[in-house]
C-alpha cells in the first residue's frame, strides 16, 4: 500500500485534494471532535463500507464475473465511491486487497478488521504527523 501510495503521489502530485475536514479537526485540537472522528473511520465506516462492498456489491459480482474480476471492479467502485481523486490507485488496491480477503475467508468480520486497523492507522498518523507541523 506504501509503495502504491508513493506511485499514486508521483503520477497525481497534490491533485484531486484530501479531506478538509480532516484538516480542520487535526489544526483545532479538539480531542472530543477527533475521538467521535475516529469511532467513524475505525468502526461505522469498515463495519458499513464493508457490508455493502463486500458483503453485498462484491458477493453479487461474483455471480457474473470470475472472482478476480469482481474484486477489481469492486476495487475500483470502493475507491471511486470514496470521491478522492487523490488516492484512487490506493484505495482501488485497498479495496482489492479487502476483497480478496473476504474471497479466500467468506468471513465479513477478517475484512472489517482489515480495513478498521487500516483506517485506523492512517488516521492516527495524520493526526501525528498534522500535530507536529502545527
Amino acid at each position: 500500500m506504501i509503495l502504491v501510495a508513493l506511485l499514486n503521489q508521483r503520477i497525481l502530485g497534490n491533485q484531486g485534494g484530501g479531506n478538509p475536514l480532516l484538516e480542520m479537526i487535526v489544526q483545532s485540537h479538539d480531542l472530543v471532535t477527533a475521538g467521535l472522528l475516529f469511532m467513524m473511520v475505525a468502526v461505522l465506516a469498515p463495519l458499513f463500507e464493508e457490508i455493502l462492498f463486500r458483503g453485498f456489491f462484491l458477493t453479487s459480482l461474483c455471480r457474473y464475473l470470475p472472482m478476480w474480476g469482481a474484486v477489481a471492479l469492486s476495487g475500483l467502485v470502493f475507491a471511486i465511491a470514496h470521491l478522492n481523486l487523490a488516492d484512487i490507485l490506493p484505495l482501488t488496491v485497498l479495496g482489492c486487497v479487502l476483497g480478496f480477503v473476504y474471497g479466500r475467508s467468506r468471513n465479513l468480520l477478517a475484512s472489517m478488521l482489515l480495513h478498521s486497523l487500516w483506517n485506523s492507522g492512517s488516521f492516527l498518523s495524520l493526526l501525528i504527523l498534522g500535530s507536529t507541523s502545527s
